[in-house]
């Protein structure tokens, strides 16, 4: 499975897919990065093949981090592959609601939905 990321959804959207691991963090960050730059409200689609690892986490947690430092909005999408759901899921970060957790057990955002 390869590693994908498409910046042509529009304004802010950012889909990615396949290995979502530690091999291809540089390059989900600087994605994620440019994409915080350039709009004011960033969400993140992945594909239904797509495969994470908590490094995938960190990255989203570091990307909303920096979402909220320069207010702005971070997003992911409701139709997140269910094996980065079961990620999430056992790292903690979806609450038993469904919404996007921090690891404090904060809501950080639902999925699809807007931050709060």
């Amino acid at each position: 499975m390869s590693f994908r990321i498409a910046e042509s959804e529009g304004p802010g959207t950012i889909r990615m897919g396949g290995q979502l691991t530690i091999e291809n963090a540089a390059a989900i960050r600087e994605a994620l990065a440019r994409a915080l730059q350039q709009a004011d409200r960033v969400v993140l689609a992945m594909d239904r093949d797509a495969v994470a690892d908590l490094s995938f986490l960190q990255v989203l947690c570091a990307a909303r981090r920096t979402a909220v430092r320069g207010d702005k909005t971070f997003d992911i999408e409701s139709s997140a592959a269910h094996a980065v759901q079961a990620v999430m899921q056992e790292a903690g970060f979806i609450s038993d609601s469904g919404g996007f957790c921090a690891p404090d057990g904060k809501r950080a955002g639902a999925p699809g939905g807007d931050n709060d």
